[in-house]
């Protein structure tokens, strides 16, 4: 289920595996549906047309798993696998990390280290706020919605356009935590088993993901409390079977979760940085968990150690004149470009706006992300705008 850049390393991996790809989205021109086995045209959040679909399909095709990667769908995802009686987690589960709020109400009826929140519709107070507080739009993705409001004055905004990024017409005010951020994956094996995967190390400029390096620079000790939570959060959300991934951040009080997905990252994290840190596959090894198939032990063995940064470049903000003829970067070894001569490149809003990225990897933390930051900026002076 979707058929954007991200999802082309999924048709991919299940080539790899002998299988073929069915792939869903809106715009029949999108990357990974041009690369489709078979491609059917369906927004990926409609649900009903999904199961239209898949009643159709089933009877050309043994479908034998419903997946999705770098793509907050998984409430499609659910609502497939359920009616296919194939592999996967309750509709309710996937509600409860798809909706932040909904999160939220499990994280806190545990008692998991909570963050003060709430739901709030568009002119409502928040008397309880000490700011600056975070504003999100209650069920998207990739920061759409998201505001950093530093005092009261600008919460009404805020409110407003959080809610016009929300199926519920509200938004959820969370306290603001300081700290550095990461992403932790694990998947759970039919069993109930919980297997770690990777952290990786996230950094932020307001609310824009920069980049990240993987594996992350934290103590094993850091780690291991990460994995920990995460595991539990699983368990609060109702997650007890597939990929699950948390968004945390550790704060002077310890570690907090930020938001959780039942899917693998985004931003290049499964699909680049991770076999380039360390020569594993986990799109492949989620795949044959969604199929009901043994998962292959190698596909998730370290091979390797490095590490491995991506990072956004951030051309001039215009129309593109000229954009990157993709020759070499000193020290990079991916560049990618998401635009093209005569897209306009706007002032950055959300993570969807980033336009080109860079990868390089290095025997230490430190030099891979100096070697991405400097590639980023020599990528973004290569693409012109007016």
């Amino acid at each position: 289920v979707g058929g954007g850049w991200l999802q082309t390393y999924a048709v991919d991996a299940a080539h790899r595996l002998g299988l073929q790809a069915i792939v869903s989205d809106r715009n029949p021109n999108a990357p990974a549906m041009q690369m489709a086995d078979r491609a059917v045209i369906a927004d990926i959040y409609d649900v009903p047309a999904h199961l239209h679909l898949a009643n159709i399909l089933q009877g050309a095709y043994n479908i034998r798993g419903v997946f999705t990667e770098g793509a907050d769908c998984e409430v499609t995802v659910a609502h497939l696998a359920s009616y296919l009686r194939l592999p996967g987690i309750r509709v309710e589960a996937a509600e409860n990390c798809k909706n932040k709020i909904k999160m939220r109400k499990c994280l806190n009826q545990i008692g998991l280290v909570p963050v003060a929140s709430q739901e709030v519709s568009p002119g409502e107070a928040v008397d309880w706020a000490n700011y600056p507080v975070v504003v999100k739009a209650a069920d998207n993705c990739g920061s759409r919605g998201v505001r950093i409001v530093q005092e009261e004055s600008g919460l009404a905004e805020a409110l407003v356009y959080a809610a016009q990024n929300s199926t519920t017409g509200t938004a959820l005010v969370e306290e603001f935590l300081e700290g550095p951020q990461q992403s932790v994956e694990m998947l759970i094996n039919p069993n109930g088993e919980m297997v770690a995967m990777n952290i990786v190390d996230r950094y932020f400029e307001g609310v824009i993901e920069l980049g990240h390096v993987n594996s992350s620079g934290l103590p094993l000790s850091q780690q291991n409390q990460l994995y920990g939570l995460t595991h539990t959060a699983a368990m609060a959300v109702d997650v007890d079977f597939g990929v699950f991934k948390a968004d945390t951040i550790w704060t002077e009080q310890g570690p907090r979760i930020l938001e959780v997905t039942a899917r693998l990252s985004g931003g290049l994290d499964c699909q680049e940085t991770t076999p380039r840190s360390s020569g594993r596959d986990f799109i492949g090894a989620a795949m044959q968990l969604a199929c009901g198939l043994s998962i292959d032990a190698e596909l998730l063995r370290r091979k390797f150690r490095r590490y491995a940064c991506a990072w956004a470049a951030f051309p001039i903000p215009g129309k593109i004149l000229q954009t990157s003829d993709g020759s070499p970067i000193e020290d990079i070894e991916v560049q990618i470009v998401r635009a093209e001569v005569g897209d306009v490149i706007p002032v950055l809003e959300h993570c969807a706006h980033r336009p080109a990225f860079v990868i390089a990897t290095a025997e230490t933390h430190e030099l891979a992300l100096l070697k991405a930051k400097n590639g980023a900026v020599e990528l973004a002076g290569r693409i012109v705008t007016q």
